[in-house]
């Protein structure tokens, strides 16, 4: 018979741990989808990592101090610990104290080794404007890497022992504290970076590292949150989960007497039938807060996609931008054309078209200004930047959603 031991319980846990992250990417990630938009992504996204090694980087960077590439850098360092306890545990592992505490030091372990991983493979994206910017040997890159990791390892397990040892909105409030005196002793301690890395920089690690040892061996010995630990891990454990499904599924929309939007029954377009079946589109659209949101992160989150890589990618990359908007909008309104209400009422396919290009083109009007003028002022700078952006905008305006129009109704043609 096989002797159960702390460590196969921890390996056992940590096992499923990893099990429900993957199950829970699988529900909502198809993997062949992903190849189609991971590929074209890596390569672009390559070409632009290694511009930004040989090629001058743009004048912007040179003005950002390194306080603030250490704060991002921390917090990518930064994460959630889990001390692997579950609620069963009350019933014979509470009892077995020294299983407990092997238990838990093994979660603090791994979890910061996992978050000290995540934090140095997402710093290699940011690396290039440090290491172009701040002229440091390799012995101080080391330095100044190992002081921001172990920094991010003493405020997070300082915040996982406040938030447990308070409960209510003062555990919430307090867990920051420790956070918020990590920002400002960056601030303080890359004023002068130089004295940092040359003198300060390993007294100041050895100390961080001792508090850190320290934090270690009361968070193990702490008694009285068991509970509380317990609700943080499985808050920790369903965080992916929550906020897949969050992006996967709608919530139940809000019963209001009133709406916030065009409460006066505006019309955007008078006229003809089209032209009011374009107006109920529109304002469908907008009143649906959900739809809103995807549509200004889309709107906005294209901006440095355009403005960041050389002028090559930089057409590409709006083109292909301007495209995929375009055919989102198209798919909601296929969405809305194809409700139970419109299907009563006596609105041709002509009618239907006509609709859909006009309300997809007004929709698609603020993204292709901020996109185009993104692209204009990146390309080129004063009055000629601002001409590139107007014409651009009114190009595409007129030219994109009708060419998206033509994939939406083939595909639904198909349908």
């Amino acid at each position: 018979m096989v002797q159960i031991t702390p460590q196969m319980i921890f390996c056992r846990r940590f096992r499923t741990y990893i099990e429900q992250q993957r199950k829970a990417l699988a529900t909502v990630v198809d993997w062949i989808v992903m190849l189609y938009i991971l590929i074209p992504g890596l390569l672009i996204g390559g070409g632009i990592y290694i511009d930004f090694w040989t090629d001058p980087l743009p004048v912007w960077s040179e003005s950002i101090p390194l306080s603030l590439f250490a704060i991002l850098i921390w917090f990518l360092f930064s994460g959630k610990l889990l001390l692997f306890l579950e609620d069963a545990d009350v019933l014979f592992l509470r009892q077995q104290q020294t299983w407990m505490k092997k238990i838990m030091f093994r979660g603090v372990l791994v979890s910061s080794l996992m978050n000290i991983g995540k934090g140095c493979l997402l710093s290699v994206l940011v690396l290039p404007f440090m290491v172009r910017n701040f002229e440091f040997f390799l012995e101080d890159w080391i330095i100044f890497f190992i002081y921001i990791a172990v920094l991010s390892c003493v405020s997070g397990l300082a915040g996982r022992i406040v938030s447990v040892s308070n409960s209510g909105w003062k555990g919430k409030f307090r867990s920051l504290l420790p956070d918020v005196a990590a920002i400002l002793l960056i601030i303080i301690s890359t004023l002068n970076h130089a004295f940092l890395l040359s003198v300060a920089g390993i007294p100041l690690i050895t100390l961080l590292a001792a508090l850190l040892l320290w934090l270690v061996r009361r968070r193990i010995r702490m008694t009285g949150t068991f509970m509380r630990d317990v609700e943080e891990d499985n808050t920790t454990k369903m965080g992916l989960t929550g906020k897949l499904l969050s992006q996967a599924t709608e919530k139940p929309t809000k019963s209001t007497s009133k709406t916030w939007l065009f409460t006066k029954s505006q019309r955007l377009y008078k006229g003809q039938p089209e032209k009011r079946l374009a107006n109920a589109g529109i304002k469908a659209f907008l009143r649906k807060k959900e739809t809103l949101l995807m549509y200004m992160q889309i709107s906005f989150i294209g901006i440095p996609a355009i403005w960041l890589p050389p002028i090559y990618i930089k057409c590409i990359v709006f083109v292909l931008i301007l495209f995929m908007i375009a055919y989102w909008l198209f798919i909601r309104w296929h969405i809305f054309s194809n409700s139970d209400y419109l299907k009563v009422l006596p609105y041709t396919e002509v009618q239907h078209q006509s609709a859909a290009v006009l309300a997809v083109r007004t929709l698609y009007s603020f993204p292709a200004f901020l996109l185009s003028a993104a692209f204009g002022l990146s390309v080129q700078t004063g009055i000629y930047g601002i001409s590139l952006a107007i014409a651009t905008t009114a190009f595409s305006i007129w030219i994109v959603p009708r060419m998206a129009i033509i994939a939406t109704y083939r595909q639904k043609s198909k349908e």
